[in-house]
């Protein structure tokens, strides 16, 4: 199975609106913003537990990226 289509089995939803979504997430402001920035957090969360990506804090950042084993 592929990365793509493991995102998609543990989100239940395509993988590209989870990133769209975080693409979005600087620009929009207000109740709309708070909404989406959980959804987004919600998600990487999930991924992370997965075993699918890795974080690092760095400051008051955090960092996620895909675990060096499913990248090809």
């Amino acid at each position: 199975m592929n990365i793509r289509d493991r995102i998609y089995q543990i989100l239940q939803f395509n993988d590209n609106l989870a990133f769209s979504i975080l693409e979005l997430v600087d620009r929009i402001t207000d109740q709309i913003w708070i909404v989406r920035y959980f959804k987004v957090i919600h998600a990487l969360a999930r991924l992370e537990r997965k075993g699918l990506i890795e974080s690092k804090h760095i400051g008051i950042r955090k960092y996620y990226r895909v675990k060096r084993e499913f990248v090809k």
